[in-house]
């Protein structure tokens, strides 16, 4: 099994499928894994003048910095700061300039681990273009990353990424700052290393395009809520009748609608083959799909609320019983009968030649209209029904490694 796929107990009928694995980092030789932009931290490049955990400048405010050495966060320190005075323009900042760094005219993506009280944003600031900032931040007593990305001017002579306007704290902690080129924060480092910017599909014969979506510090698929998505094209992936969706699953918000596995907007006749799993506003699983011209939905009975934990769900519709059931964390929701449903007839199975699906498939997004807030590491389509032995050997061997 090795530690680049993590387990794959049943790949019959497997049409689609993607394994994070363990984090990346330690997957170098890996086959499953693709190799692609180099992470650049740009703040740890700084001609050594600043280390990546510690701000270079306290500027425009009153604070006490301590420097402290701890192991288990990134970067393994981190600067504590009290004493704040509470000033808008409060900026926890490190500098990288034209005179050492040249990023004029490229996304920059700033990420850092924050924890304290009191609210803020991050800030990539040029002198062309003046202060961009990134949305409310609400410091918590956890280590959470945070990132924003913004277009540094063309024209810019000075730019820099900050903390900015810490308001009514008295602590806040900050480590593991990351500067980088791109729009998609990719797993931390002090230096420089290829990440992975693409997977091979558990198949082995598709890589999967990773550039728009982003990645928590184990290296884990995290979808962002807003632009982050995986698009697994417009083949037959999604166009059968009976078929199992597997996934793992940590939702980030509750109460609104992150789809899992989507199709980008279908409509009409494409309805046929759209199959959506989603985690909708009611907190409970949501399972789309249509005939012809006409859709309907099926949903659990359960509901999944815990955001600190990850969760594995199997949905199994079997078109001939006109059944869905859901499996959370290995057990049964109860078996979903359909056919009372006048929305839903009877799902068209893609032959290969009629009515293929002419949108894109998505992980984590659905078109323009909704993105997922959550992690998703492990997505797995089937083409057939799974037994419950095959589910319940597929959850055993996550168990440990999700602490499901």
């Amino acid at each position: 099994m090795g530690t680049f796929g993590g387990p794959n107990i049943s790949l019959d009928g497997m049409v689609f499928g993607y394994d994070t694995g363990y984090p990346m980092v330690n997957n170098d030789n890996s086959y499953r894994f693709n190799k692609g932009q180099t992470t650049e931290n740009l703040i740890y490049d700084m001609s050594g003048t600043v280390t990546s955990s510690y701000p270079e400048v306290v500027y425009r405010c009153t604070a006490n910095e301590t420097n402290v050495v701890d192991t288990s966060v990134p970067g393994g320190k981190y600067s504590r700061f009290t004493g704040i005075d509470g000033s808008s323009n409060n900026q926890l900042y490190s500098r990288f300039s034209s005179y050492s760094i040249d990023v004029r005219g490229d996304s920059v993506n700033y990420s850092v681990y924050l924890k304290g009280s009191g609210t803020c944003h991050l800030t990539i600031y040029d002198n062309q273009s003046g202060y961009g900032t990134s949305s409310t931040i609400t410091l918590t007593e956890e280590w959470v990353r945070y990132n924003y990305t913004r277009t540094v001017n063309a024209s810019a002579t000075s730019y820099w990424v900050a903390v900015r306007g810490v308001l009514n704290t008295t602590d806040v902690y900050v480590a593991g700052q990351q500067a980088m080129r791109g729009t998609h924060s990719t797993p931390y480092v002090e230096d420089n290393r290829s990440s992975t910017q693409s997977l091979i599909d558990l198949k082995e014969t598709t890589e999967i395009d990773l550039t728009n979506v982003s990645f928590d510090s184990n290296a884990q698929l995290t979808f962002d809520g807003t632009d982050d998505y995986i698009d697994i094209g417009s083949d037959d992936v999604l166009d059968v009748g009976s078929m199992t969706q597997e996934v793992i699953y940590q939702p980030l918000g509750i109460n609104r609608r992150n789809p899992i596995i989507a199709d980008n907007n279908p409509t009409g006749s494409d309805y046929a083959h759209a199959m959506w799993l989603e985690h909708y506003n009611d907190n409970k699983l949501i399972l789309i799909f249509g005939d012809g011209s006409t859709h309907g939905d099926v949903s659990s009975t359960a509901t999944i609320t815990d955001t600190t934990k990850y969760h594995h769900i199997v949905c199994v519709r079997d078109a001939g019983a006109k059944t869905v059931e859901y499996f959370i964390n290995g057990v049964s929701d109860g078996v979903k009968d359909w056919a009372n449903k006048a929305s839903i007839g009877n799902p068209v199975v893609y032959d290969g030649s009629t009515n293929p699906l002419s949108y894109d498939h998505y992980i984590g997004g659905h078109g323009s209209f909704s993105k997922s807030y959550a992690n998703i590491p492990v997505v797995k389509i089937y083409n057939r029904t799974l037994s419950t032995t095959e589910i319940a050997l597929n959850f055993n061997a996550y168990k440990k490694r999700f602490g499901l």
